[in-house]
């Protein structure tokens, strides 16, 4: 996992192209892969990866696909993780990162469920990193008032949907040394009406309201109270209503393409 100083410095992409190839090396010596031509694979992997970062880079920019490659299992997965952590070096990823990551899967043989599953290991990472830049630059005061916004946006619909779940875990980290827990911190969230402006810092708050937008698209849906409220925390993070379109419809169209491409299995 990386740390977000990490993912910032400029050279970060490029570093991981090149670490990743010197290990694929090694995992292709030591693996029974006698079939395959190590050159040839090292070529394939620096290409697709360097395409990542020209995407991660240009949202209008599209490749196309790479030629079908057969690679060990273990090897497969890691080159998928490699585009992952390059393409999502800004803490999200645009459509046309999702439409390579399919077309290299599919290249690799990796179905949409291992795809999925890739990616929500990766969507846990972020959501780690996430609480982790807001523990580390927030005192308790707006650590707690940042807790109290993340609870009222699961709860906006008036219904706790099982992708929603997930966030709690961020939550609960916000709110970790403080006197409260949970079902407490929901039950004022339901009754609290105002929230005072937070005055984060011009990054911290765009990214608090991408999350907050995540959190309000994760189960499918986006109803009026999400809507309302996403404009009532945008208030509060000191950002313009005239930049909320911006941060939302980007979200939006991300989740109908990785619902597409790699929808979530339904548990019973």
């Amino acid at each position: 996992m990386f740390s977000l100083k990490e993912k910032k410095d400029p050279k970060f992409q490029q570093n991981l192209v090149e670490e990743s190839l010197e290990k694929i090396g090694k995992r292709l010596d030591t693996n029974d892969a006698s079939n395959l031509d190590t050159n040839q694979v090292l070529d394939w992997v620096k290409t697709v990866l360097n395409n990542a970062i020209e995407l991660s880079n240009d949202e209008n920019l599209e490749k196309d696909p790479p030629d079908t490659l057969e690679l060990p299992r273990e090897i497969a997965a890691y080159v998928i993780q490699k585009m992952m952590h390059i393409l999502m070096r800004q803490n999200d990823i645009r459509d046309n990162g999702l439409y390579y990551l399919n077309d290299t899967g599919a290249a690799l043989s990796i179905s949409a469920e291992e795809m999925r599953n890739l990616l929500d290991d990766e969507f846990n990472n972020l959501r780690y990193q996430f609480t982790t830049q807001l523990k580390a630059e927030l005192d308790s005061e707006k650590l707690y008032w940042c807790a109290l916004i993340l609870m009222k946006i699961i709860c906006a619909d008036g219904q706790i949907h099982p992708a929603e779940k997930e966030y709690f875990d961020v939550v609960q980290e916000l709110i970790k040394d403080m006197d409260i827990d949970l079902q407490e911190l929901e039950k004022t969230a339901l009754k609290t009406e105002d929230i005072p402006e937070l005055s984060l810092n011009t990054e911290t708050a765009v990214s608090m309201l991408k999350y907050v937008v995540t959190i309000a698209m994760c189960d499918g849906e986006y109803v009026g109270q999400e809507s309302e409220f996403i404009t009532k925390a945008a208030g509060s993070l000191g950002i313009e209503h005239s930049m909320i379109d911006q941060i939302l419809q980007p979200i939006a169209a991300t989740f109908m393409v990785l619902e597409s491409l790699f929808p979530k299995a339904v548990k019973d």
